[in-house]
């Protein structure tokens, strides 16, 4: 089992928190589990950056979803997931390319094969709350599979920082739901 632990120290008085930097991958063996595992570790070093909870958990579970999809259709024996934090932006990679692949290819059929990667590619790119882009979802003819994805992290300081999870924020300000007009009480009330 592996526990990841950091700490990182506070700002000087007076100044806001720099959004932090990070580039983080580990490998795992295709066994059951390690999908639910990567999530863990995925989730731990991000509430380490402190990064808001919604956004620790969303980012989490879709690299959960996509080390679920590379166990049900890659055929190598280890994937690695690469995790980069630049700022407000966190890319995730999870993909099984340069391991041990066997000579023949991945058995299985092919059209199924991209028949999944598009229902992956839905389902990270329509849940709400923190919203991932440029997902890609990528198998390749020698069987290797790769699945990235980015989402926007929240700066320390700024109202995006404190948004109630699965609440859309208007762009025109923070506390503004539903877009413009609507300030944000039930739905059908202006």
């Amino acid at each position: 089992m592996a526990k990841l632990a950091s700490s990182f120290p506070p700002p000087p008085a007076g100044r806001p928190a720099a959004p932090a930097d990070l580039s983080w991958a580990f490998s795992l063996g295709r066994t059951p589990g390690s999908d639910q595992l990567a999530a863990r570790m995925t989730r731990a070093a991000l509430e380490a950056l402190g990064t808001g909870s919604a956004h620790s958990a969303r980012i989490s579970h879709a690299t959960g979803l996509a080390c679920a999809h590379l166990l049900a259709h890659g055929c190598a024996r280890r994937y690695r997931v690469a995790l980069g934090v630049d700022g407000p932006r966190c890319s995730v990679t999870v993909t099984d390319y340069g391991f041990d692949l066997p000579a023949s290819g991945c058995d299985g059929d092919p059209v199924a094969r991209a028949r999944a990667a598009g229902e992956l590619s839905r389902e990270l790119s329509a849940e709400e709350g923190v919203r991932l882009e440029d997902v890609q979802v990528h198998h390749a003819r020698d069987g290797a599979v790769l699945v990235r994805f980015t989402a926007r992290l929240p700066v320390p300081g700024t109202a995006a920082a404190h948004t109630v999870p699965g609440q859309r924020t208007s762009p025109d300000g923070p506390g503004r739901t539903g877009g413009p007009g609507r300030t944000g009480g039930p739905p059908g009330r202006g």
